[in-house]
């Protein structure tokens, strides 16, 4: 009966409208694996056309199970890639990583090998997991830069972003740019895989976050904009949904908050059509922090304890744990210290856990401000100065240029009038190097009270 209905259904395909996915459950239910198959590759197809992540993996899995009944290694080699990347694009970094996997345990060729290890290490990145550079080394000694120079492109661009998590951001900049020089021919052309899009898609964004952690926000702009200059291009809109996010996160630190939440906007709109609950977290990751610098503590608390729920729902722990320590500022600016304090101290043990050194000094910044809100500022210069610390020799500025003026704050209030005198003059030219408009505010009213 199924095979009548697709054939049937096939004869009139030329007058009446048939979804190939029908057609693919048909062939299926009828043991004709091999139409079955070609008709769900191309339903997964139209489905990522669409955005429809959900249905093109639903689709590539039914062409799965086709190619392993008729027992096509290379085929399902493929269409665990593909089902990979879709996960990926789609946000389930964890579903992604474990059919990157499988496609990996079935394939033979060097160079098929190497692009996995490198999606693979691409899902594995946005927590800091080391085993993504095992996967990466064991890639870039099979690549050959001059014969493969996107792969080598996409190896380099992911190991600057483990460099990127180690605040090492400078060396994180150098890898990219080299992966930017690499692709730069394909970037110019119209035409690109599926591969090429996916590596160009990540490269300028890793960029923008290396020198957004120096306080560059200027310079993180700009290559804010040539990832949104590429998605619209290349009408990738995964690719433009980075570029603003990175957009607001530089709006955060440069005092433009109103402008941040435009982002907001516009990038919400980018990830309700692509359907991505990853992009949403990051979302509110940025603008929970636009509404709290604008005193507005109570929306912020709504807007974090929702990305926390989404980061944690996608697997995306890194932003979970961000969240989790702004959840704390906001905590604190209503008052609710005790609230606050202990959901620093939950966040903090998190960070350490997880080991990546900006959760550390995020978590511990939130911490300090809530013991400057208790006036306990002995604890506020302890916590300053680990923060200090642990970041010594590194490029990392982040942490350091929002927790600066607590610090100085809370020596004042110590009555180390020197100290904070000295603390300052640091600051001032940390900042001096960075480009914020509110950063150079806050030195401005820190010279103010050493007045």
């Amino acid at each position: 009966m199924h095979r009548r209905t697709a054939e049937g259904l096939e004869r009139h395909r030329d007058r009446t409208r048939v979804a190939v996915e029908t057609l693919a459950h048909h062939y299926v239910e009828a043991g004709d694996y091999q139409r079955g198959l070609d008709y769900a590759k191309q339903a997964a197809a139209a489905a990522e056309k669409i955005f429809a992540f959900d249905e093109a993996i639903t689709a590539y899995s039914r062409a799965l199970e086709c190619a392993e009944s008729l027992g096509l290694d290379d085929e399902q080699v493929a269409l665990e890639e593909a089902i990979g990347n879709a996960s990926a694009f789609g946000g389930n970094l964890l579903s992604a990583f474990e059919h990157f996997e499988r496609a990996l345990a079935l394939a033979r060729d060097p160079l098929q090998r190497a692009r996995l290890q490198c999606e693979a290490a691409s899902t594995l990145v946005i927590n800091g997991d080391p085993r993504g550079l095992d996967l990466l080394h064991d890639a870039l000694n099979v690549l050959d830069p001059e014969t493969h120079s996107i792969e080598t492109a996409h190896a380099l661009t992911v190991e600057g972003r483990f460099h990127h998590l180690a605040c090492q951001h400078g060396k994180a900049i150098e890898l990219i740019e080299r992966a930017a020089a690499l692709v730069a021919p394909k970037a110019e052309g119209n035409e690109l895989s599926a591969f090429e899009a996916s590596t160009l898609t990540t490269l300028y964004p890793y960029l923008a976050g290396a020198f957004q952690h120096m306080g560059r926000f200027e310079d993180s702009d700009r290559w804010a904009h040539r990832a949104i200059e590429f998605g619209i291009k290349h009408q990738i809109p995964f690719a433009e949904s980075l570029g603003f996010e990175f957009l607001g996160e530089n709006s955060v630190s440069k005092g433009d908050w109103e402008k941040g939440l435009e982002y907001a906007a516009i990038e919400g709109e980018l990830a309700a059509r692509i359907h991505s609950r990853e992009r949403q977290a990051w979302i509110h990751l940025y603008s929970g922090l636009c509404v709290l610098y604008l005193g507005e503590s109570q929306r912020a608390e709504r807007i974090f304890v929702e990305g926390i729920a989404l980061g944690e729902a996608v697997g995306d722990r890194r932003a979970a744990s961000m969240m989790r320590s702004y959840l704390v500022l906001a905590l604190a600016d209503l008052g609710r210290l005790d609230e606050a304090g202990t959901l620093a101290h939950e966040s903090l043990a998190v960070a350490e856990k997880m080991g990546l050194l900006y959760l550390r000094t995020e978590a511990l910044r939130c911490l300090a401000y809530v013991h400057f809100k208790l006036g306990e500022f002995e604890e506020v210069v302890r916590l300053s100065e680990r923060i200090i610390e642990l970041t010594e020799g590194t490029d990392a500025r982040n942490s350091k240029l929002w927790a600066g003026p607590v610090h100085i704050e809370a020596l004042l209030a110590l009555a180390r009038r020197e100290e904070a005198s000295m603390r300052q003059s640091a600051y001032a030219e940390m900042v001096s190097d960075c480009q914020s408009a509110h950063f150079r505010r806050e030195v401005s009213r820190l010279e103010g009270l050493l007045r």
